[in-house]
């Protein structure tokens, strides 16, 4: 921008008055290109701003906060640019952000929590009311597939030209069979072949809308409405994966990697039971595989034995550790692992600020020096150390 500003005899103070006012379209024919690039980062700005300055109108922070930055380290080596002069910059940026979005920190919450560009949140924002409108009225009525594909596509309509998700193929093709064949996890190989369907599910549905779903569910939160926000967060957790409803999500997130046999298989169980745990699915599933292929396609059926199959991992068993006493080293750290360095024994805390040699030790450590989530916690009733195993492959002799 510094460079557009020269070549059209722009100042760098005029520059950074254009900036804090939002006239960017004023310093080149092509600095919006670049405006748009920088709205990535202002929510960022935001959230700094609303942290470290009391008054809105007080941004005296950014002198201190981003003369420790790479930005400014990195400025001090170029020829083009000082740091001095890229805090000056994000300075002004900032002011044009609180210049654009006024003085309500009740609306700043709202614009960094939903995790969306600025620019983007703020055309939500300007759609919300109506947004609500459409979520409310589809509350009100019966909620199965076909209700929450009528929802997504109102949505959809409302949304579609949002900076973040106005892609031309987005925009200008008519994708209503796509999206009910995508959530009604109808197979990929039979959505491919329709217009810009890998682009529309890949870009659009598994990655771009999800994300901005889940920042309208945020903003709903903000709102305090609740059953508002879950409907949509449950609405981008579908769209992302293509797939009806809660249950189908748990039985692919427990191992069944087919959208059409996840749902084929969550179609064994009742729909309420979608706030059951994907491990309770899994260990389900694989317990009674059998009976369950009963009713199930050969497809489905062999997800299940994958399933089953990668699942089967054996309990190692090792030699339990008795529990010791070991001096003061509780006043350091209440936690230790073993480990064997150079040939030594050691107990080390997680920090590494505790290395004690205990090579002399009448107890061997040896057995767990090489595995995962087995600590040794300090009891302070008991004031002696106690191992802690959290590996569920790992077994200890009583």
């Amino acid at each position: 921008l510094k460079t557009m500003a020269n070549s059209n005899d722009i100042s760098f103070e005029k520059l950074l008055e254009l900036i804090a006012d939002n006239n960017i379209s004023e310093i080149h024919e092509k600095s919006e290109a670049i405006n748009n690039s920088l709205d990535w980062i202002d929510d960022g700005l935001l959230s700094l701003h609303n942290i470290n300055s009391s008054d809105s109108n007080n941004f005296d922070w950014t002198d201190d906060y981003f003369r420790n930055s790479l930005a400014y380290i990195q400025a001090e080596q170029s020829q083009e640019i000082t740091g001095q002069e890229v805090i000056k910059f994000l300075k002004a940026r900032t002011k044009g952000i609180i210049t654009k979005i006024g003085d309500d920190r009740g609306k700043w919450n709202s614009i960094i929590k939903s995790g969306i560009p600025l620019n983007s949140d703020l055309q939500i924002e300007d759609k919300l009311d109506l947004l609500i409108n459409i979520i409310q009225e589809f509350l009100t009525n019966e909620i199965n597939v076909d209700a929450k594909i009528n929802l997504l596509k109102a949505i959809e309509n409302e949304i579609k030209e949002i900076n973040v998700l106005s892609e031309d193929f987005i925009v200008s093709i008519d994708h209503d069979e796509i999206r009910e064949k995508w959530i009604k996890a109808i197979p990929l190989s039979e959505i491919a072949s329709l217009d810009q369907a890998t682009n529309i599910v890949t870009k659009y549905y598994s990655y771009s809308l999800p994300w901005v779903l889940n920042g309208i569910s945020k903003k709903l939160k903000n709102r305090e409405l609740i059953e508002e926000a879950e409907s949509i967060e449950e609405l981008s957790i579908l769209v992302e994966l293509g797939l009806p409803n809660l249950v189908s999500v748990k039985v692919y997130q427990s191992g069944i990697r087919s959208r059409p046999s996840a749902y084929e298989i969550s179609q064994l169980y009742e729909e309420e039971l979608w706030d059951n745990s994907i491990k309770f699915y899994k260990n389900d599933l694989i317990l009674n595989s059998e009976k369950y292929k009963i009713f199930i396609s050969e497809v489905a059926s062999k997800w299940l034995d994958l399933l089953s199959k990668f699942s089967k991992r054996e309990s190692v068993i090792l030699k339990s550790i008795p529990n010791f006493t070991f001096g003061e080293i509780h006043k350091y750290t209440n936690r230790l692992i073993a480990k064997k360095i150079n040939g030594k024994q050691y107990l080390l805390s997680l920090d590494f600020k505790v290395i004690e040699d205990i090579s002399e030790s009448d107890i061997d450590f040896s057995s767990v020096n090489n595995e995962i989530g087995v600590f040794f916690d300090y009891d302070e009733n008991d004031e002696d150390w106690k191992m802690t195993n959290l590996n569920p492959y790992l077994k200890f002799e009583e």
